[in-house]
């Protein structure tokens, strides 16, 4: 496992960085396309995932129902300006990071 990195989210791809949310309390994430990343209490990346746009919390809920937050008990949200650009990102940080629930 590797613990998340916040250098990653400085990528030129993404416009705007949600704060840590708790699993169990979600709130309100912005309805935009980007990238998320579930994280266990240390931070250590289990799922990365991608939303299209106005999709994101949409998506997240998506991927706890089918179990994809197993172990986890964070997200973030990472705002890209494409769905394009969105994709490459969750390409690039799930090489990087290969996360146990991406498999």
């Amino acid at each position: 496992m590797v613990r998340w990195g916040p250098n990653d989210e400085k990528d030129r791809r993404i416009l705007k960085v949600s704060p840590w949310k708790s699993l169990q309390n979600l709130g309100t994430i912005e309805p935009r396309s980007g990238v998320y990343v579930f994280t266990d209490s240390l931070y250590n990346v289990k799922y990365i995932g991608k939303a299209g746009h106005g999709k994101m919390l949409q998506e997240i809920n998506q991927a706890m129902e089918i179990g994809k937050d197993t172990g986890a008990e964070h997200v973030k949200a990472l705002f890209t300006t494409s769905e394009t650009n969105a994709e490459s990102l969750q390409r690039r940080l799930v090489s990087k990071y290969k996360p146990s629930n991406n498999n």
